[in-house]
């Protein structure tokens, strides 16, 4: 019985890192993107949904959806395990990646416009070619 009850409150733990990790995703993302308050509130119910959805099928897979104290405290020891140690480390490889893929997409939407403004210039004068000859 305590050996099942150690086991889960490991897994706890590692939901709770888990967690952890998601949140710094979402803070990533806020420090990448400019975001007004109400994205700021979308997020952050976002954050809440995913949260409960993680924690409702961990608690219904490892506890048969008995909840108990241990839950709690393992998942607030992995995210306090996960912010003390490796958070401020990930959020900054997050950000990075974040901000090329940013920049990755503006410079392919940047080009792709370019392309069809050469494109449309291409067919106006050939349309303008076309309706001169017609004359």
């Amino acid at each position: 019985m305590i050996q099942n009850q150690l086991f889960s409150f490991f897994i706890y733990v590692i939901v709770g890192i888990l967690l952890g990790f998601i949140f710094d995703i979402f803070r990533a993302f806020r420090k990448s993107v400019k975001n007004t308050n109400l994205a700021t509130n979308i997020e952050d119910i976002l954050f809440v949904i995913i949260s409960f959805i993680i924690i409702a099928m961990v608690v219904q897979i490892v506890s048969k959806g008995e909840l108990r104290f241990y839950i709690l405290l393992g998942i607030i020891l992995g995210i306090l395990i996960y912010f003390l140690s490796v958070s401020k480390y990930i959020i900054t490889g997050e950000t990075w990646i974040l901000k090329s893929i940013i920049k990755t997409l503006k410079n392919v939407y940047n080009f792709l416009i370019n392309i069809s403004k050469k494109v449309n210039c291409i067919i106006l004068k050939f349309l303008k070619v076309f309706k001169k000859k017609r004359k």
